[in-house]
């Protein structure tokens, strides 16, 4: 539901704006090198883990910009008629447009998590707006992405429920492991490695 109308078209409008511009950059990851530069090198696990702790608390440019696909969202639920075709085909374009470019520009895993979201947010807006447009192939294809998002998680939450070695990870293996791999394991559909070769790595 729009509850500003003034304001949700003067965001609209400057994202439209945005998605003419000949290039889109954050400047996220020149700014951190900047930052590390500074920072001294860990000598002990203290100051090392005091590095780990800095960086995991740097605050991510797209957690503003994530709103604009609930925004994209918000626009598809207007179009009912044949005559929105154009605008719903434009909605889209801008949801593509965002989600490239915001994965171009994706530093860590934060920031993937953060585009995955902005990908899945408005699918079922654009599934029904298409549908009330006439545009069933279309609608079809956004419900199918939609289920296989859905699916895929479901799939990573069963993953996780039935192998023990991920229970060992957490329990048995370093620090450092034990904190980063089932989150970054969980995240993916196909981890690169077995969870009994990252046990082996994190003994």
């Amino acid at each position: 539901m729009i509850k500003d109308q003034a304001r949700f078209d003067q965001a609209y409008e400057a994202l439209r704006k945005a998605a003419e511009l000949p290039r889109f950059n954050d400047h996220n990851i020149a700014l951190n090198q900047q930052r590390f530069r500074h920072l001294p090198p860990g000598r002990d696990f203290l100051e090392r883990i005091s590095l780990v702790a800095y960086t995991a608390a740097l605050p991510s440019p797209k957690i503003g910009i994530r709103h604009l696909a609930n925004l994209l969202a918000a626009k598809a639920s207007t179009f009912d008629a044949p005559a929105d075709i154009a605008e719903f085909t434009e909605c889209v374009q801008l949801w593509r447009w965002l989600v490239e470019r915001s994965a171009e520009t994706n530093w860590t895993m934060i920031d993937g998590l953060i585009t995955k979201a902005m990908i899945q947010a408005p699918l079922k807006n654009f599934r029904d707006a298409a549908a009330r447009l006439g545009l069933e192939d279309v609608s079809r294809n956004f419900r199918l992405l939609d289920e296989k998002l859905v699916a895929e998680k479901e799939q990573r939450k069963a993953r996780g429920k039935e192998d023990p070695i991920s229970r060992w990870i957490e329990t048995k293996s370093s620090f450092m492991a034990c904190l980063q791999m089932p989150v970054v394991t969980s995240q993916v559909n196909s981890p690169p490695c077995s969870p009994r070769m990252i046990l082996s790595l994190a003994a």
